[in-house]
């Protein structure tokens, strides 16, 4: 009997509206015209004129009714477990179109940090405004700290960081973007490529270009082992300090001047040959970029889509 009914379905589904669909998918499961009728926003007496249309146009019973209950027939049963999937996926249909509507317009705001900046950002905007031009996009290049307020404060939607000891006390959501190593960087025939081993005392004899990292530094701090060291790396590291290293990298390329920056943010540099790279062996420059976005707060499609992005990216530079 039951497939049966299950074979009559697209028949019946043929005939019915999605209001009727619903009206008796709420009248299966609450059993109750009063309930029923005011989940669906009609009157009792609006429902149970649908409910009789329903049925005198298929020629079925879909509810026995008595003066203390209503009860479902086989054929109601069928029409409900079939109304519920129908109305589930149209409500999954509406959902995905308004989020794909919120990411063709609105704004999305982001904050990054001064070297995943140097990294990604060129890249990321580029891809987004290509995917989705009129959605308003403003990204804050600023150290971890001062993003990281705007992010407390709700100014930004999300932030990508290195150096994320210096977030604390904020209760967030983190995902590992990728890691990267600082290098030094010089001009080819440098007086330190003739070392077969560089030290982190040897880069400091020479005055260095560098982003704005005070977490590096305190790591350099902490292998100076004389007042004379510590005054040497204060007079040369950083001599300069930047937010582009591609902005003194001729600099660099035409003078003792060293970098220590990622070399990803040179690359075209140092594959022509006009730059190359060095390790320093006893200074450990690992570093992790994170995505760093609040817990429990819902992101918009368009900042979702950022991010995505952004993840693609990143992974690109493993």
């Amino acid at each position: 009997m039951a497939d049966h009914l299950t074979n009559m379905l697209p028949t019946l589904h043929s005939e019915l509206t999605l209001n009727e669909l619903r009206h008796v998918l709420l009248l299966h499961r609450t059993l109750s015209f009063n309930r029923a009728a005011e989940q669906a926003g009609v009157s009792q007496s609006a429902l149970s004129q649908s409910i009789s249309r329903i049925e005198q146009r298929l020629g079925v019973v879909l509810f026995n009714r008595t003066r203390r209950n209503v009860t479902a027939t086989t054929f109601a049963d069928v029409i409900a477990e079939r109304a519920e999937s129908v109305l589930n996926a149209l409500e999954e249909m509406d959902s995905r179109i308004g989020a794909m509507r919120e990411t063709q317009e609105g704004s999305v705001r982001f904050g990054m940090g001064l070297v995943p900046a140097a990294m990604l950002l060129n890249d990321a905007m580029a891809a987004f405004r290509a995917g989705h031009p009129r959605i308003k996009v403003k990204a804050i290049v600023d150290y971890p700290d001062e993003i990281l307020s705007r992010a407390v404060a709700g100014d930004i939607e999300f932030m990508v960081a290195a150096d994320l000891a210096q977030i604390r006390d904020y209760s967030s959501e983190h995902e590992r973007l990728f890691e990267f190593r600082n290098e030094l960087i010089c001009r080819p025939g440098h007086p330190l490529t003739e070392l077969n081993v560089i030290s982190f005392r040897d880069l400091m004899r020479y005055p260095a270009v560098s982003f704005p990292n005070r977490f590096m530094k305190t790591r350099m701090l902490n292998l100076m082992e004389t007042s004379e060291e510590i005054d040497l790396l204060h007079r040369n590291y950083p001599a300069v300090e930047t937010q582009q290293p591609a902005d003194l990298a001729n600099l660099v390329a035409t003078t003792d001047f060293v970098m220590y920056v990622p070399n990803v943010t040179l690359r075209d540099w140092v594959s022509s040959g006009r730059l190359v790279t060095r390790r320093i062996d006893d200074l450990d420059s690992s570093m992790g970029v994170d995505l760093v976005w609040r817990q429990g707060v819902s992101l918009s499609p368009a900042a979702e889509e950022m991010m995505n992005i952004l993840r693609n990216l990143s992974a690109a530079l493993d």
